[in-house]
This record gives structure tokens, C-alpha cells and sequence, in this order.
């Protein structure tokens, strides 16, 4: 759809080679057009070292859209394979760096769809690169089945998935099965199906007829001057497996994700066992011993192997009894949490809060002569009922201690439990307003987690909703929807755990309206209110419902049908949790703004205040959350025209610039309210300059159309209206106007204000008419 030139730079500022790609041929078909500005859309949010960067984007004169990036001088992926005569151990190299480049994509929610050796070009240095997106896809949460379907099937027919071919739903799978078909031709030298034909009808037939070969079985040739072979020997059965795993026809049968294919070649080269293998005793036996063998002489080989099956035999035995003995130790333990302390025997008819038996727990493990594991598995699951009870810092304490135990005293770094303890720390740390820990300790918890549970396990779901909220208090609500998303599908796959599902389809929703995207967010929450009716224990996924829809609601200025939804989510939640929760002050919030919108200045003042206690007592004076609380607080300050609202503002915008930094969105809007402030006071020269560049930063920050975005547009277009510049107020004010009344309708408040502005331009233009 476009031709490419080299090109270099000629305004003398500095020398650099590019590469233009511009639409040619056919530039006025819309499918065109569209396909190419999506693409360079799609590569303007891609920085990856093995992916072709972009560097700038325009339109010709005449229209044709445009887009300058690194030039890359290489071969394509196999015949650079070829050429170079790359051994086995090099070519799966190569293919875990490109790996990487399309895992990053997809965690942009990315999917290439065209991924053949021609788009994957390989440098003199041996580095590859990522190119042509031309068809690839933007997954995006809110989409439905039929929106995620190719209407162009536009595709290279044998490298394309089946559900490319059928027209299916695009997801990740789509990826990885071209990626299948690469890693098969680069490990063979053809390709796995030979087709008669590139019509649909052709590729169903040859997909019907018969499985591919077996790369070992299908080798033709030598690969870096290795014996043929000797070569089938290293590609039989684990590498033969992976590779048709990645190559299966249904998607879900295939590797979950890219991750998942990439880490089986990580097991496979580090001789783990790999996860397209069945994990029989006998298999992950040889492998142990391929790890840890040392020099010996074949003829002993078998004996070694005898002796040491049988003695894991044995240590499985010991390791069984050892498990009930630890099990004994565990319910002893929890037994005696129920005793009175004082008598040594439980009380008859007595009711023993939570916190107490936590606390004798606490009490018991201190003094305990159990083993080191026992005290491991105690001591992580009374850190995660504190987790649970809201009580950071016990819980802290108690899963570092469990941390640390199994690490330095037990040497278990890989044990199952490290992956749920670091998952409980990376909540802990959230909590505590400490995000950049929390995100890395939560994707250091789901690799783990992957890994013992399955990519596809209620583990990683829950631990998927934990980065969520991580990533949504940085501000990065794109990978934030994504990891929701994900959570969802996960539960819906497990249909196991009902409470989960409307967890996960609770932040979705949440993601989706922190982007903009009020009515599938609205649709989701209503969906979790009407799935917990009736319902005790999902009351408090409800009151989660509840909060987040009465939040749409407000800011579409529907009051009346939001006030009763404000007040039910805070009596489930005061109720449920105590009133000194975080998410009982999040509901106060919403309450806050709600009376704001309702004129009642004084009460939302008070309302608000008590959140930023709440919280400020249970994550510190500078968690995200209390410092928005704050900036909310001094923007009524300034509506109600009180002393020290500039100051309170200009405090916490210093205070978020240096805990958020400056990319984070909610710092654009609350510089527009210490605008609005200015405005107000008559410090007009003051005030622009911020609202400029408070809208420039929240449009790169969340995109054209986004409400904040409109509400910074209002603000400077309403000071402008003010000023009498009718020809810089009109424009700003009109694209407010439409973006709102299309995300919100017609009753947004911040709508008045912009109508009233637009209104006074109109007379000014009537009076100088």
C-alpha cells in the first residue's frame, strides 16, 4: 500500500538517514488510507529495540499521508539464517529476540498479523527487526466479537492463523501461530503445510488432512554444518513439541501467549522441562539429571540414571510423610487459635472477631519450635488475612519474615508459595503509595505465578487485577485496561469463581472509564449489579458496581438516579468493611463529587476531607490518592472562594509531579484547576500559559475526545471567551461541547459552562456585527 525511499535530513540541525513511507498507488481507496495512518498510529506507541522505530509522520500536499522511520539495512530472517550457515542454538536465538519484539506488542495490545521472514529483517549485526504493521491490529477491551473480525482479510496466506483465513476473532493466539510456522521454517527450511492454492478453500483443505511433520522428521537440510543427523537428535521431541503446540489449528490449544512459547525455548535451553510436554515423574527425573550431570562414562549413564530414579523415588515417599507431618503441625496450630490462652480450653459459644484470632496467631508463631517450612506457610497466611483486614504493616512484616524464610533459611526461591507472597507484598506496597515496587514485584509474581498455576489459573487473574490497579495510579490505564481484560477472560475460561468474574469486569469497567469510554464501562457495571442481586456474598463486588456506575452517572450529570446508588455502595461498603477502608473512602469521594455537582460546596468540602484522612492514614500524606483527594479539596476552596486554595494547589501539584511524575494525567488536570483558580482572580497572564500547556500534556497523555481533555478545553476556552477573543474561544469551546455530549450527552455540568461561554461569544460577535 506504500513505497519506501531513503532519505536524509537537509535543515543542517543535524545529519540522519530515514526511511519515508508514503501511500502510492491507489492513495484515494479509504481502506487505504485508513490501514496506513492506522499504521503509523500503531508505531507511535512502540519503542522496542527490535522493532523499526518511528520517527515522524505528516501528509504530502496533496494528501497523502506519510511517515518518517529507522532505515534498516538487513536480510530477511531466513536467508540471513542462510546466508550466515547459523547453527541450531543461534537460530533459536535469533527467534527469542523477535520473541520479545512481539510480546512487547502485545502487551501495547498490538497484534501484527503478518508476521513472515520478509517483515522480520535481520541487521549485519545480527539484530532483528520488527516491520510493516500495515495490517496489524490495536486490540481494544471494549470491543465486541464482531468488531474484532477482519473485514479486508488482508493477510499472507501461509503464515496466516485459521481464524485469519475465516475471518475469526483476533487475538494474541493469531500471533503466535505465525510465529509457529517462522520458527518451523527456520528450524526446517520449508514451510509445515504444503498448500495447492492461497484460497481459503485450499488452506482448510490442507490443514484437514493431516498434522505437520515433525520438524526433526522434516529436516532437509544441514543447519550450520551440523550432521542431519545429529540435528534431529537436538529437534526431537521437546523443540518438536513446542513447535506444534505454537502451530495448533483451534487458538486456545496453542501457547496462551507469547510469553508462554518464549519461556518453553528458555526451559528448553536451560534444560527445564517444557510446559508442551506432559510432566510425567520419569521426564522431569531425566532432565533434572541432564541439568546436574557431571562427567561420567556412557557405559554408566544408565545405572546413574536407575539409581538416581530410584532414590527420587524414595525422597518422594519421605517428602509425602514430611507433607503430613507439616499438615499435623497446621492444624494443631490453627486448632489452637480457638483456645482461650488463659485456660487452655476454647469457651463454649464463643464468637472470636478476626483481629483476635490474628493476634493470637501472631502470638503463637512468635513462640513456635515448629519447622522452618511450617512457620513459612503460617506466617505467609496470616500476612495475607492482614492483607485482607486492611492491616499493612502486620502484613508487611509477616510476609517478609515468610519472604525471607524460604529464601535464605530453606533455599526455596522457586517455591510455589514465593509467587503468592509476592503477589500479597505488591498489594502491600500499593497500599503504601509505593507503585514503581508494587509493579515490579507484581510482574515478578505473575511470571511466577505463570509458571506453577498456568497462564491461564485464578492466581494469575487475581494478580492480573493487582497490576491493574498498580498501573491505573501511575496512569498507564492502557495496559491497565489490557491486564483487566485479561483478568476477565481468564475467569470467564475458569467459570469456576463468580465472585472473581465480576472483580475482574469491575476494573475493566474502570479502565474503560478512565479512557473515555463511558458506555461499555456502564454496560459492565450494570452487568455486576444485576449478576449480585439478591446476592450476600458478591455484595462486595455490588458496592463496587454500584460506585463505579454512580461515578459515570455523576459525570453525565444524571443526579437523581446517582445519589441512591452513591448512598447504597456506602451503607454495602461501611457495612462489609468499616468506615476506615480505602474503599469506603473512595466511595466518599464519589459522594464528594456528587455534592459538588448538586451545588452543596460546604458538605462535598467536608465529604472530601474525610477521604484524604482515611487515606492519608493508612498510605501516608503522598499516595496518589490523597493527593488527589487534596487537589479536589483545594479546587472547592477555590469555587467557594477561600483563603490558601491557590497554595493548597500549587502544593500538591509539586508533590504529585515528584511521586507520579510529570506524565501522569491527573497532574494536567489539576494544573487546569490552578488555571481556572487564576482566571478567576484576574491573573489572566498567569493563567494562560498553564492552561496551554496543561492541555497539550493531557491530550498527549490520554488522546483526542477524552473528557478531562474537554474539561481543560472548557476551562481555556471559557477564560478566552471572558478576554473577548471570540476567534480562539470558539473553536476550543465547540470541540468540548461535541466530544462531552458524544461521551457523556447532553447533561454533563461542565456542559452549562461551555454553552454559556459559547453564548457570550455569539452576542459579543452579534454586538460588533
Amino acid at each position: 500500500m506504500g513505497r519506501v525511499v531513503l532519505a536524509c535530513r537537509d535543515d543542517d540541525v543535524f545529519e540522519r538517514n530515514v526511511a519515508i513511507k508514503i501511500v502510492h498507488g491507489g492513495h484515494g481507496n479509504a481502506h487505504v488510507l485508513k490501514r496506513f495512518v492506522a499504521e503509523r498510529q500503531i508505531l507511535a506507541h512502540l519503542n522496542h529495540p527490535n522493532i523499526a522505530q518511528l520517527y515522524d509522520g505528516g501528509a504530502t500536499a496533496d494528501g497523502r499521508p506519510y511517515f518518517v522511520m529507522e532505515p534498516v539495512f538487513g536480510l530477511p530472517v531466513d536467508r540471513f539464517c542462510d546466508s550466515q550457515r547459523l547453527d541450531l542454538a543461534a537460530r533459536l536465538a535469533l527467534f527469542e529476540k523477535i520473541c520479545g519484539a512481539v510480546r512487547y506488542a502485545h502487551r501495547n495490545l498490538v497484534v501484527h498479523r503478518d508476521l513472515k521472514p520478509s517483515n522480520i529483517l535481520v541487521t549485519d549485526g545480527g539484530v532483528p527487526k520488527l516491520l510493516d504493521f500495515g495490517i496489524a491490529k490495536v486490540l481494544s477491551a471494549e470491543d465486541d466479537t464482531p468488531h474484532t473480525r477482519t473485514r479486508l482479510r488482508v493477510m499472507t496466506p501461509s503464515y496466516a492463523s485459521p481464524e485469519q483465513v475465516e475471518g475469526g476473532p483476533i487475538t494474541t493466539a493469531t500471533d503466535v501461530y505465525s510465529l509457529g510456522v517462522l520458527l518451523y521454517e527456520l528450524l526446517t527450511g520449508r514451510l509445515p503445510y504444503r498448500f495447492e492454492g492461497e484460497r481459503p478453500a485450499d488452506l482448510r483443505r490442507a490443514w484437514a488432512q493431516a498434522l505437520p511433520e515433525r520438524p526433526s522428521r522434516a529436516l532437509a537440510v544441514d543447519v550450520g554444518g551440523s550432521g542431519g543427523r545429529r540435528l534431529r537428535r537436538q529437534l526431537a521431541t521437546d523443540l518438536d513439541n513446542i513447535v506444534l503446540k505454537a502451530l495448533r489449528i483451534e487458538p486456545d490449544r496453542r501457547y496462551p501467549s507469547v510469553d508462554a512459547l518464549a519461556d518453553d525455548l528458555v526451559r528448553l535451553r536451560t534444560g527445564h522441562p517444557v510446559r508442551a510436554r506432559a510432566q510425567t515423574f520419569p521426564y522431569r527425573a531425566v532432565k533434572l539429571l541432564s541439568r546436574h550431570r557431571l562427567a561420567a562414562v556412557a557405559a554408566a549413564a544408565c545405572v546413574v540414571l536407575l539409581i538416581a530414579v530410584s532414590a527420587l523415588t524414595v525422597l518422594h515417599s519421605l517428602r509425602l510423610a514430611e507433607e503430613r507431618r507439616q499438615t499435623a503441625q497446621v492444624a494443631d496450630f490453627v486448632i489452637s487459635l480457638f483456645e482461650d490462652p488463659r485456660a487452655g480450653a476454647p469457651r463454649r459459644g464463643e464468637r472470636i472477631s478476626a483481629e483476635e484470632i490474628l493476634r493470637r496467631g501472631r502470638l503463637r508463631i512468635d513462640s513456635s519450635e515448629a519447622s522452618p517450612e511450617v512457620r513459612a506457610t503460617l506466617l505467609a497466611a496470616v500476612g495475607r488475612a492482614n492483607v485482607g483486614l486492611f492491616e499493612i504493616p502486620e502484613a508487611r512484616r509477616h510476609l517478609t519474615a515468610a519472604l525471607r524464610i524460604r529464601r535464605l533459611e530453606l533455599g526455596q526461591d522457586d517455591h510455589p508459595q514465593i509467587a503468592s507472597i509476592l503477589a500479597d507484598l505488591a498489594f502491600t506496597n500499593y497500599c503504601n503509595g509505593n507503585l514503581l515496587a508494587s509493579e515490579r514485584i507484581y510482574r515478578d509474581a505473575l511470571r511466577r505465578l505463570a509458571l506453577h498455576h498456568g497462564g491461564d489459573s485464578a492466581p494469575v487473574a487475581e494478580a492480573n487485577i493487582g497490576l491493574a490497579r498498580t498501573l491505573s495510579g501511575r496512569g498507564d490505564f492502557r495496559e491497565a485496561r489490557w491486564r483487566a481484560a485479561e483478568a476477565l477472560r481468564i475467569r470467564e475460561r475458569l467459570g469456576d469463581d463468580v465472585e472473581g468474574t465480576l472483580e475482574a469486569g469491575n476494573m475493566l469497567a474502570s479502565m474503560n472509564s478512565q479512557l473515555g469510554n463511558s458506555a461499555r464501562a456502564e454496560a459492565l457495571y450494570r452487568r455486576s449489579v444485576d449478576a449480585a442481586r439478591g446476592r450476600s456474598d458478591l455484595d462486595v463486588q455490588r458496592a463496587r458496581a454500584l460506585s463505579g456506575l454512580g461515578w459515570i452517572l455523576v459525570r453525565r450529570g444524571e443526579l437523581t438516579e446517582a445519589g441512591p446508588k452513591i448512598d447504597e455502595a456506602l451503607r454495602l461498603r461501611g457495612t462489609l468493611l468499616g468506615e476506615a477502608n480505602p474503599y469506603y473512602a473512595n466511595t466518599l469521594a464519589l459522594k464528594a463529587m456528587w455534592l459538588e455537582a448538586s451545588g452543596e460546596l460546604d458538605d462535598a468540602e467536608a465529604t472530601i476531607a474525610r477521604f484524604v484522612d482515611i487515606n492519608a492514614s493508612l498510605g501516608g500524606p503522598r499516595h496518589p490518592v490523597v493527593l488527589s483527594g487534596r487537589a479536589f479539596q483545594a479546587r472547592l476552596w477555590s469555587r467557594q472562594g477561600r483563603q490558601g486554595a491557590e497554595t493548597a494547589l500549587r502544593s500538591v501539584i509539586h508533590a504529585g509531579a515528584e511521586t507520579l511524575g510529570e506524565a501522569h494525567g491527573d497532574l494536567h488536570l489539576w494544573r487546569s484547576w490552578l488555571a481556572e483558580h487564576l482566571h478567576g482572580a484576574g491573573r489572566d497572564d498567569e493563567a494562560h500559559p498553564i492552561f496551554e500547556a496543561a492541555l497539550a500534556a493531557a491530550t498527549q497523555a490520554f488522546g483526542e475526545g477524552h473528557p478531562d481533555v474537554a474539561q481543560i478545553r472548557i476551562g481555556l476556552g471559557s477564560m478566552l471567551a471572558d478576554l473577548g477573543d471570540r476567534e480562539a474561544a470558539v473553536p476550543l469551546l465547540q470541540r468540548a461541547v461535541d466530544d462531552l455530549e458524544r461521551t457523556y450527552g447532553p447533561r454533563h455540568p461542565k456542559l452549562v459552562e461551555a454553552r454559556d461561554a459559547l453564548r457570550l461569544c455569539a452576542a459579543e460577535a452579534t454586538l460588533h456585527s
